[in-house]
C-alpha cells in the first residue's frame, strides 16, 4: 500500500544494486511518508480553503463592480439631464440677453425724443402757468373796474 522512497543518504550498494540499510530505516521512510502526506492534506486543505474565500471574494468584487456600473449609468442619465437644463438656460439667458440689447437700444433712440417731450412740457407748464397769471390779473382787472363802474 506504501510507496517506498528511498533517498540518498539510507541507500547503500552492496555490490548487486541499491539496498535499503536495515528495518529501522524502512520505518523511519514509511513514517515520513505518513508526515509528508498529512502535510500535504493539510497544504491542500489550506489551498481549498483559500481557493473557495478568493471565489467568494472575487463573487463579491463583481457584486460591487456590477452596483458601480449601475451607479455610473445613473450618474452619467443625472450628468446628461444636468446638461440639457444648461444648454436651455444658456439659451434662454442668450435670448434675454438680446431682448436686453433691444430694450437698451429703443432706449436710446427714443431718449432724444423724450428730451423733446420734456422741454416742451416744461414749455407747456410755463405757459400754463403765464396764461393762469394773466387770467388773474385780467379778473382782478374787471373785478376792479366793475366795482369802480358800480360806484
Amino acid at each position: 500500500m506504501h510507496k517506498w522512497i528511498l533517498f540518498p543518504f539510507m541507500k547503500r550498494d552492496n555490490g548487486r544494486g541499491t539496498a535499503l540499510v536495515g528495518e529501522k530505516h524502512e520505518f523511519l521512510v514509511s513514517k515520513m511518508n505518513d508526515s509528508l502526506f498529512v502535510s500535504l492534506d493539510r497544504l491542500l486543505l489550506e489551498f481549498v480553503f483559500q481557493y473557495e474565500q478568493d471565489i467568494s471574494t472575487k463573487e463579491d468584487m463583481i457584486q460591487r463592480i456590477n452596483k458601480c456600473l449601475e451607479d455610473i449609468k445613473e450618474n452619467k442619465a443625472a450628468i446628461c439631464k444636468i446638461h440639457e437644463t444648461i444648454n436651455t438656460t444658456d439659451e434662454e439667458i442668450g435670448h434675454y440677453c438680446k431682448h436686453s440689447k433691444e430694450i437698451k437700444d429703443n432706449c436710446t433712440n427714443w431718449k432724444p425724443t423724450c428730451d423733446v417731450f420734456h422741454k416742451h412740457e416744461d414749455y407747456m407748464q410755463d405757459q400754463f402757468t403765464f396764461y393762469q397769471e394773466t387770467i388773474e390779473k385780467d379778473k382782478y382787472s374787471t373785478y376792479i373796474h366793475l366795482k369802480l363802474s358800480i360806484l
